[in-house]
């Protein structure tokens, strides 16, 4: 982004979790000045990007769009609203095609209604309500604008500056980075109204670009051009290095996707131990699939944490066995899931299937989960043994696939050999005193009651 001036600190402002910065105002897009209002632009026929259905429109993490004037200042929102449908969606397209760069899928998540047009909220502000960044917040949150899973992109009808947004100084991986959650709002002035302008402001309130990354301003911004979020500024002013010359990068994320955005980030880079933006979960990726479960078995009752690998899980909201939801769902990355397995009636092998705002992911081998009924032990040879233990017994029963151990008494034997669904061999352990004890074996569906048939005799 080319600088036209020089960017204002401004102070940090607190919030209920902890401080979020003010990164400063920003410097209009090259050709684009804060005192010249951007004329309306007709919603264009045939190629104008359209914003992507994100499940009901309203739940979950989300870009919330709403445009703000002074209560003295004429409405011009039935003007301007295809605009801002027309920006909006190149915003988001600059967002799809910077994902692709790196062989990925992302669109933002908006507030939409259920035939997928973006909602735009008409906010009429006091006098002095657009007169400063905190006062038009102030106001947006007395007004009621304050989900704790929103960012508020605000279209305010003014010439006091540029764009201004909410961002977190917080460059931890994990999902639960500040930048993630939260209420974070960001202005847009007359002056600068357009995608362009749109996708930076709205990149700082996903967190980009951290202080840390390779190629920080020390600004929030970044110095290898072409980039969206690329211009010298406070405090540092340093000198840019054009490292992607290539005029449609100043419409791309992250110039050579190594400080803030990549869907693929190498392993032990900068983004694979840092903030990545493409992991927010204000974004949608593409559909998930699933590549590997841990365990792949357990028992009729459920309640079995199921660890789930594959790609795309942000902002998973559900994961079904055979349809039946999983409870405790936990998204550790966009590639684990933990899930707890609900009960099931009969035995048997069924499919597991994740959803997000992305679609549901389709069936395959890898995703597949086994429902065991409980093992149970009808016979064993020999039914007794020496106290010094090492004996061989071959236990017969059902449900022993999977078994991974057999106690006497509660103590494990050793040598665990599963023959068959119902066949398995074990060596006893040792004991001190002669008597009969109950053998039980435990297996994916759970663990075999004691009786008569499981009795094992150590003799002195």
């Amino acid at each position: 982004m080319s600088a036209q001036a020089p960017e204002v600190s401004l102070p940090q402002a607190a919030t209920s979790a902890a401080p979020a910065m003010h990164h400063g105002a920003d410097v209009p897009p090259p050709g684009m000045s804060v005192d010249d209002d951007v004329e309306p632009e007709a919603l264009r026929s045939g190629d104008s990007p359209a914003i992507a259905c994100a499940g009901d429109g309203e739940s979950g993490p989300r870009v919330e769009v709403l445009y703000a004037r002074a209560s003295n200042v004429p409405d011009r929102y039935s003007s301007y609203l295809a605009s801002f449908r027309t920006w909006v969606g190149d915003a988001d397209s600059y967002f799809s095609a910077s994902a692709a760069e790196t062989g990925g899928s992302r669109r933002l998540r908006f507030v939409h209604n259920a035939s997928c047009a973006l909602v735009v909220h008409n906010v009429v502000l006091s006098p002095t309500g657009d007169d400063s960044f905190d006062n038009t917040v102030t106001e947006l949150q007395a007004a009621g604008y304050t989900r704790d899973d929103r960012r508020y992109m605000t279209f305010v009808d003014a010439n006091i500056l540029c764009g201004l947004s909410g961002f977190w100084a917080d460059d931890q991986p994990s999902l639960e980075n500040a930048n993630n959650h939260g209420t974070l709002y960001g202005r847009l002035d007359a002056g600068c109204w357009s995608g362009h302008a749109f996708a930076h402001e709205l990149t700082h309130m996903l967190g980009g670009v951290q202080l840390s990354a390779p190629n920080s301003s020390g600004g929030s911004h970044c110095t290898d051009e072409n980039d969206i979020m690329c211009y010298p500024d406070a405090p540092n002013y340093p000198t840019m290095q054009t490292e992607c010359a290539n005029a449609a990068n100043e419409y791309r994320l992250d110039c050579n996707h190594d400080d803030y955005f990549s869907t693929a980030p190498a392993a032990g880079s900068y983004l694979a131990t840092h903030w990545n933006v493409a992991n927010s979960a204000f974004l949608m990726a593409g559909s998930p699939a699933l590549t590997a479960l841990a365990p792949t078995s357990g028992p009729l009752a459920g309640g079995t944490v199921v660890t789930v690998t594959g790609v795309n899980f942000t902002g998973a909201t559900k994961v079904t066995f055979n349809g039946a939801a999983g409870t405790s769902l936990k998204v550790v990355s966009p590639t684990t899931l933990k899930v707890t397995a609900p009960a099931r009636s009969a035995a048997g092998v069924v499919n597991v299937q994740v959803t997000t705002s992305g679609g549901t992911s389709p069936a395959n081998s890898a995703a597949k989960y086994s429902y065991a009924g409980a093992p149970s032990v009808s016979s064993m040879r020999p039914t007794s043994g020496r106290l010094a233990g090492g004996t061989v017994v071959t236990i017969t029963g059902v449900n022993f696939t999977g078994a991974t151990r057999v106690t006497f008494n509660g103590v494990a034997g050793t040598a665990l050999t599963v023959v068959s669904a119902t066949t398995l061999k074990v060596t006893t352990p040792a004991r001190t005193t002669a008597g009969a004890v109950n053998v039980q074996v435990t297996a994916p569906g759970g663990r075999s009651a004691t009786g008569n048939t499981a009795k094992y005799t150590y003799k002195a």
